[in-house]
């Protein structure tokens, strides 16, 4: 019969707790895995609701216009607004990248194109101006 030292039973628990350790260490690896990804899905969605949000002003103006044919003061509008804002603060022309960017909306493609229409309807009303192609600039 052997017998079993205090020195096995420390090793014996060193090894189960090393073994515990590595697994939760790959649970960990694996969680933070997940987490970066659905950190991505989350500023994906933020920016689509971004874009939603913006065509659904647009929507909304379009049909507002047509009923009533007045146009309304974009400059009200919270995603004008923010987009005026930006402009003047660059104080320099500014893509509609640039702009998503200094309004933390997120860069994907679908959210620049959506900026990149707000910034031709202030255009279209004389808010701003296109400094060249793609370059949008505060009217003084």
């Amino acid at each position: 019969m052997a017998t079993i030292t205090t020195m096995d039973k420390l090793a014996k628990r060193e090894r189960a707790v090393r073994a515990r350790v590595e697994r939760l260490c790959v649970q960990i690896e694996r969680l933070t895995r997940q987490v970066g990804e659905l950190g991505l899905e989350l500023a994906d969605l933020a920016a689509d609701r971004e874009v939603l949000l913006t065509r659904e002003v647009l929507l909304t103006i379009e049909i507002d216009e047509a009923d009533r044919g007045v146009q309304p003061n974009l400059s009200d509008i919270p995603v004008f607004q923010s987009a005026l804002t930006s402009l003047a603060a660059a104080g320099r022309p500014v893509c509609a990248k640039e702009l998503c960017q200094a309004l933390d909306v997120g860069q994907e493609l679908n959210t620049v194109e959506g900026m990149r229409s707000v910034l031709e309807r202030l255009v279209a009303r004389g808010l701003i101006a296109e400094a060249e192609p793609g370059m949008f600039v505060l009217c003084n």
